[in-house]
C-alpha cells in the first residue's frame, strides 16, 4: 500500500501576490501592510513570503509599479472616443483617465489617510520609478505626435500625478470633473497651443 504524501499547494503565481499587496495596502496604508495578511489574500504562507522577498519593501514597490502599469493600460483602453475626436484629443482624455484612476485608487486614498508626506513625496518628487512608468507610457502613445508646442513629456507626466494630489487629500469635494477639466485644459495648452477645444466641451 502506498504512503500517502501530504498535499503541497502550488505557489500562487507573482501576479496574485503583487494583486494581495495592493489589496492590503488600500486596506491599511503602504507602510502598514501585515505580511500575514498579504500570504492569506494570496492563498500561501508568511514563509513563502519570508523565502521569495526578504524585502518586502521590493515587493511592495514591483506591487505598486504593477498596479501603475495596469491602471495605465486600463486608462488607453477606457478613455471615450465614441465622438471620434481629433488623435489629440483622445491622447489628452488617456492621460485624463489615468489621471482619475491614480486619484481614486484606494492605495492613493490610503496613502493621503495614513502617510500624507508621503503621498507628496511618490507624486510630487520626480523622477521616481512611478514617473518613469507614467513617462514611458506618455510617450509611447499618441501625444509624442500631437504634441507641437513642448516636448517636456517628462513635465507632463509629473501633471499626471499633481493633479491627483488635491483630491486625495480631500476626499468627497465634489470636483471630481473640476479636476478633470483643469488638467484637460492643460493637456491641450501643451499639443495644441491653446485650452479651447470644441470636442472636449472646453472653453
Amino acid at each position: 500500500m502506498k504512503e500517502k504524501r501530504p498535499h503541497i499547494p502550488n505557489p500562487p503565481a507573482l501576479t496574485a501576490v503583487h494583486r494581495a499587496v495592493v489589496t492590503a495596502m488600500g486596506d491599511h496604508g503602504p507602510l502598514r501592510v501585515p505580511r500575514t495578511e498579504v500570504a492569506r489574500l494570496a492563498g500561501t504562507d508568511r514563509q513563502f513570503l519570508l523565502r521569495n522577498w526578504p524585502d518586502r519593501h521590493k515587493l511592495h514597490l514591483a506591487a505598486v509599479k504593477g498596479e501603475l502599469q495596469r491602471l495605465l493600460r486600463v486608462a488607453a483602453e477606457l478613455a471615450d472616443f465614441s465622438d471620434m475626436p481629433p488623435s489629440a484629443c483622445l491622447a489628452v482624455r488617456q492621460i485624463v483617465r489615468a489621471a482619475r484612476l491614480v486619484r481614486e485608487h484606494p492605495v492613493t486614498a490610503a496613502t493621503a489617510r495614513t502617510e500624507p508626506g508621503l503621498l507628496h513625496a511618490a507624486l510630487l518628487q520626480a523622477p521616481g520609478p512611478l514617473h518613469n512608468i507614467a513617462l514611458s507610457w506618455i510617450t509611447g502613445g499618441p501625444l509624442v505626435q500631437q504634441a507641437r508646442e513642448t516636448r517636456d513629456f517628462g513635465a507632463l507626466a509629473q501633471l499626471m500625478f499633481a493633479v491627483a494630489l488635491p483630491f486625495a487629500l480631500t476626499p468627497g469635494s465634489g470636483e471630481r470633473e473640476a479636476h478633470n477639466a483643469r488638467l484637460a485644459r492643460l493637456l491641450h495648452t501643451c499639443t495644441t497651443g491653446t485650452a479651447v477645444c470644441s470636442h472636449c466641451n472646453l472653453t
